[in-house]
């Protein structure tokens, strides 16, 4: 889960970092283009998980230094019969991500009752000469259909709320306005409006949420609506209206009016105090600035080419391809899987042993997942079916690895002990013994261990004995490791004999499930 979250975190700020980057060097451009960038980086983190899932992966290589040549034999041995396992997953990561999301969404929740309680209490507004220059402005606009203008009962500052109904909420003193604060007024919220910034923001929130961790997606949401702002205020002044007489307004309404509604994306308020300052020195800049039309495709490009690129680029070590299933690892967060692996840990003595670290590798996906044993010396996975390899470290005792093969489903329990093999609960093994020689044919499919680089370079050799449970359909389902001199050798010997392939063994005719002693031994050429 740690591996999954850093991945997601890294390639989430390639994105948003991207987005910010393409900002920042558009200054000549005008707000409402560096605005669709933004906007464009929200909707690409919104279906950037599901281009992770579908897009294939492109392995990038890593130089890496040239460590010494060895080679890996291995030897089967005798035969015997075995037993299965059972896990469950800890739900914390999943818990604390919807903890930050629900945390993340406050403003929004909270602002929406407000802004529709305040929007219920208003009248609807009683003078003529708002309501005439109102549908002006809307038949310049374009707009068929114009906005519902309501008066508040109290001083607050003028804003529109409604995505579909939009309605343009103004301050009880309003009555007072001059005819230019009318139309300064009424000119920016239209631009609101006519951009549907009100459901653009919402859905920027909602995806800023979800990407809680991500900071830079927060302040991308921050200038996504700075850049709003001023793409509505540059719309007014393009109407006419002056340049200074336009800021004027804009610093009068601020002054004057209260902000209640506090922050919060339900509403697009006139003027807030915290943006307005740049919003003034933008209205007042007297530059020109570059409008294209097919700027923002252009601009957007380079963006899209970056998610892709985020999405399906991995990074691969020699031997360690960073091979990255996001399904997978969801539906693990999720609790979706229905396979729970699981046992207890137990000393030569039978007494239990807490606080040991539990990991369990899928080699397939390398979605990892790490848990530590109770007091009573207990611990439990719950992942979707699947291989995986079992691994308990303890200080004090040497690392103790199982592998499983995990059907959809099943329940899988067992003792373990850092000294005996382990047994599952209430059964007593039973022993069949075969010659190595005889079940050595019956191996139809083998895949060769790779001598692991971390080992070569730390001259490490030696021999890992394995004891692997192949199933009645020729599978190896549980293998335990009997002695080994390094993880690293253990690990990749695990991953080339769960991989493995036999003909079914019959007994008086019928399928049965055997357990056979595997040697791989590894030794440095040079």
């Amino acid at each position: 889960m740690t591996a999954l979250v850093l991945n997601l975190f890294l390639r989430s700020a390639i994105i948003c970092l991207a987005a910010c980057t393409l900002r920042c060097l558009l200054p000549r451009y005008a707000a409402r283009e560096r605005h669709a960038v933004l906007f464009a980086s929200f909707l690409l983190l919104l279906f950037w998980p599901l281009l992770a899932l579908f897009l294939p992966e492109l392995d990038v290589a890593l130089p890496s230094n040239a460590p010494p040549d060895g080679s890996v034999t291995v030897q089967e041995f005798l035969f015997v019969s075995v037993h299965p396992v059972q896990a469950t997953f800890a739900y914390l990561p999943v818990a604390l991500w919807l903890f930050g999301v629900t945390l993340s969404l406050l403003p929004l929740l909270l602002g929406y009752p407000k802004a529709l309680s305040i929007t219920r209490q208003a009248n609807p507004l009683n003078y003529p000469l708002a309501d005439e220059l109102l549908s002006s402005l809307c038949a310049q606009y374009g707009r068929t259909r114009k906005p519902s203008l309501l008066v508040m009962s109290a001083p607050l500052m003028p804003f529109l709320f409604g995505i579909l109904k939009p309605k343009i909420l103004v301050p009880s003193d309003s009555a007072n306005w001059s005819d230019a604060r009318w139309r300064t007024v009424l000119l920016h919220e239209l631009a609101h409006v006519q951009r549907c910034d009100v459901g653009a923001q919402m859905l920027a929130h909602l995806v800023t949420a979800l990407w809680w961790f991500q900071p830079l997606c927060r302040l991308n949401y921050l200038a996504l609506r700075q850049e709003s702002e001023q793409a509505c205020d540059a719309i007014a002044l393009s109407s006419g209206v002056k340049a200074s007489d336009y800021a004027a307004e804009l610093v009068q309404l601020a002054r004057t009016n209260e902000h209640r509604l506090g922050y919060s994306s339900s509403a697009v308020m006139m003027a807030g105090r915290g943006n307005l300052e740049p919003r003034v020195r933008a209205i007042l800049d007297s530059t020109t600035k570059h409008k294209l039309r097919h700027f923002v495709a252009a601009a957007i490009a380079p963006l899209v080419l970056i998610t892709l690129a985020a999405s399906a680029v991995t990074l691969k070590k020699e031997d360690n391809p960073m091979k990255r299933t996001l399904l997978s690892s969801l539906l693990t967060s999720a609790g979706l899987s229905a396979a729970t692996i699981g046992g207890s840990l137990l000393d030569s003595n039978g007494a239990a042993i807490p606080n040991a670290k539990a990991s369990l590798y899928n080699p397939e996906t390398t979605v990892s997942h790490e848990t530590a044993t109770a007091t009573d010396g207990k611990f439990s996975f719950s992942v979707p079916a699947g291989q995986y390899i079992l691994r308990i470290q303890k200080p004090g005792f040497p690392s103790l690895f199982r592998e499983f093969n995990v059907q959809d489903d099943s329940k899988i329990e067992k003792r373990l002990s850092f000294t005996q093999p382990a047994l599952p609960s209430g059964e007593a093994p039973q022993h069949i013994r075969v010659p190595g020689a005889a079940q050595q044919e019956k191996l139809i499919q083998k895949v060769n261990p790779l001598y692991p680089v971390s080992a070569k370079r730390a001259h490490l050799q030696g021999t890992v004995s394995l004891e692997a449970v192949i199933s009645a359909e020729g599978v190896p389902e549980d293998i335990t490791v009997l002695s080994s001199p390094d993880d690293d050798l253990t690990q990749s010997a695990l991953e080339a004999v769960r991989q493995w392939r036999y003909s079914t063994t019959l007994l008086n005719g019928n399928p049965i499930a055997v357990v056979t002693n595997i040697i791989v031994n590894y030794t440095l050429t040079n």
